[in-house]
């Protein structure tokens, strides 16, 4: 996963996707937060899917390494 702050976040039902952190589906009954990244000169911007968990995982440890100047 990228350390930059997404472009744009959504979240809603999983669709059964595979969780870009823990490779496990995100079923229906639980929370799914899809991420998008936008690179400069990339016409098609990187999305990733995440359970709820895992995108709280993934921005503190992206907090912590930013400020730890990462």
């Amino acid at each position: 996963m990228p350390l930059a702050e997404p472009n744009r976040t959504w979240g809603g039902p999983g669709a059964g996707l595979t969780c870009a952190v823990c490779d496990q589906p995100i079923t229906r009954n639980q929370i799914e937060y899809e991420v998008q990244f936008v690179q400069e000169g990339v016409k098609v911007p990187q999305i990733a899917h995440l359970h709820l968990a895992c995108f709280a995982a993934w921005e503190l440890e992206r907090g912590l390494t930013m400020r730890a100047g990462g």
